[in-house]
């Protein structure tokens, strides 16, 4: 087997119009599949052109083969409180939402590039199977601007839960100063 595998199913679908010689000396023209004994002897520029034909292509991000394991599952409940010994700093979680959002505006100019390639036949000097590459280059690259597209808006997302959270507690502490100070300090408070 050489580095262009397909399974037997997809070897089967394969058009491929050919002569065959039988044992009787007939000859018969066989237009689809080929058995792992044939597509074998095939030369490997030929297998690789069928390869990029006839593969499974990478899908979408959305679809569940293409999803990453998680190493490790949150414990606990999410929300927006502390817990209990914790304080937040509605400055310290702006600065990291504007340190996230500086880092990030530089990379994803750079990330953008990528899924602005556009790599055609002629690009490749017109060479056998460059149209085939063109298509798969194309569908790889509309796949990463995808993955792209759902890496930024999740990150732009938890940039703009942590600027909620900041001006959150800053509204809560406001209106925590504001009853302390309309308190009537002077114990006349009546608990019958």
């Amino acid at each position: 087997m050489g580095q262009y595998n397909l399974p037997p199913e997809t070897l089967a679908k394969i058009y491929y119009p050919r002569t065959v010689t039988n044992a009787d000396g007939t000859v018969t023209t066989k237009e689809y599949g080929f058995t792992q004994a044939e597509w074998d002897r095939l030369p490997e520029q030929t297998q690789r052109n069928y390869y990029y034909e006839y593969s499974v292509g990478a899908g979408k991000p959305s679809d569940p083969a293409n999803r990453l394991p998680r190493t490790n599952t949150p414990d606990g409940e999410w929300g927006f409180e502390a817990g209990k010994g914790y304080e937040v700093d509605p400055e310290e979680l702006r600065r990291l939402a504007g340190q996230m959002n500086s880092k990030f505006t530089a990379w994803e100019a750079k990330l953008k590039k990528v899924s602005r390639v556009n790599i055609t036949k002629a690009s490749l000097g017109n060479i056998e199977g460059g149209e085939q590459f063109e298509e798969l280059a194309g569908q790889t690259r509309d796949g990463f601007g995808t993955y792209l597209n759902d890496i930024t808006a999740a990150y732009k997302g938890v940039i703009a839960k942590l600027t909620a959270t900041a001006d959150a507690y800053d509204v809560a502490h406001g209106k925590t100063v504001q009853a302390v100070n309309q308190a009537n300090p002077g114990g006349n408070a009546n608990f019958t």
